[in-house]
């Protein structure tokens, strides 16, 4: 996305703002600083990543397969690299969104 970004995982982490996960697990959202989304959907059917907003529409092309549970989700570009990202602490003490690139 940006010049200074060696991978399409990089990309997505700096501009990550918010990461959300419906009760169920089969639903993830990653929120982007301009506010556009990249949604992230599996079901007993299959699985899909749809983008809304243009730095979304921009990084969707690039995702190859992804996976999640309760607590992270892995996103695999087709540049090689990956991107895992989780809600860390909780309870009393607070969260922190933690990232985690995987270089290509």
């Amino acid at each position: 996305m940006g010049a200074q970004d060696p991978n399409q995982a990089w990309a997505l982490s700096n501009h990550l703002k918010d990461y959300r996960l419906n009760k169920q697990a089969t639903e993830a959202h990653l929120v982007l600083q301009d506010g556009s989304i990249l949604h992230f959907r599996k079901d007993r059917f299959g699985s899909f990543v749809q983008a809304s907003g243009s730095m979304a529409k921009r990084l969707e092309p690039a995702i190859l397969n992804f996976e999640f549970d309760r607590r992270t989700l892995k996103v695999s570009f087709v540049d090689g690299s990956g991107l895992e990202v989780a809600w860390r602490g909780g309870f009393l003490g607070g969260r922190s969104l933690d990232t985690r690139v995987r270089e290509a």
